[in-house]
């Protein structure tokens, strides 16, 4: 059910120097596991005010929040995986694998999203839904899987005149496919003509290569 990914996304913070400095959000992430978030790495780039294609893994606190759960109720979290951008790569890249520092302190309602690895299928056709931050109440975008492109990414367009496209401030959110009942991916990159209403995803059977230990988890399902 969507309700599985409303009550999973995450916002994540830029960087303050106090708790009390206003909140501003760079992007979005999801919950995977009881303590595990995933997000993008440029993302987490953009947290610390580095460049985004920056390959030092940050060692800073990056804050987030449940905003369909417990808005403004900052978590800490620190980054566990790290797989940075890279041209030209079939690599895991542009992948961040968060770990709260006090799973205790998570909203109650808060819950992973069901994980759906499907490498040995065809998803092209599928209708997808997003949850993403281009301001900070968050907004949803729909619209219709692609195929595959290069580098292990796969292309989503929106469908409608009037609906929203996946841009900046969705990145590292759940792709959610409404076929599968399922995340398929997390939001990448957006493509760089905005009336197109294209954007690309990671699948999640590169965020199992990044972070094996995502074979463990209760919400992954192997398709195929």
């Amino acid at each position: 059910m969507i309700e599985d990914i409303q009550f999973s996304i995450v916002r994540i913070y830029k960087l303050r120097e106090n708790k009390n400095d206003e909140i501003e959000i760079v992007g979005a992430g999801f919950l995977v596991s009881e303590e595990y978030i995933i997000t993008c790495a440029h993302v987490v780039n953009q947290s610390i005010g580095e460049n985004v294609t920056s390959t030092k893994k940050p060692t800073e606190i990056i804050e987030c929040d449940f905003p369909r759960i417990a808005s403004g109720t900052s978590l800490e979290t620190t980054v566990e995986v790290w797989h940075p951008v890279k041209f030209n790569s079939n690599d895991p890249q542009d992948i961040a694998v968060l770990k709260l520092k006090n799973k205790d302190l998570k909203p109650p309602k808060a819950q992973p999203s069901r994980l759906i690895s499907h490498q040995n299928i065809r998803i092209d056709g599928h209708q997808f839904e997003a949850f993403g931050f281009p301001n900070d109440l968050g907004i949803w975008a729909d619209g219709e899987i692609k195929k595959g492109i290069a580098y292990n990414q796969i292309q989503i367009e929106g469908k409608t005149v009037t609906g929203e496209r996946l841009q900046a401030g969705f990145s590292g959110t759940a792709i959610w496919d409404k076929e599968l009942q399922g995340v398929v991916g997390i939001a990448a990159i957006e493509h760089d003509n905005p009336e197109a209403k294209i954007a690309f995803f990671i699948p999640v059977y590169m965020l199992l290569r990044a972070f094996p230990e995502l074979l463990d988890t209760p919400t992954i399902k192997i398709n195929g």
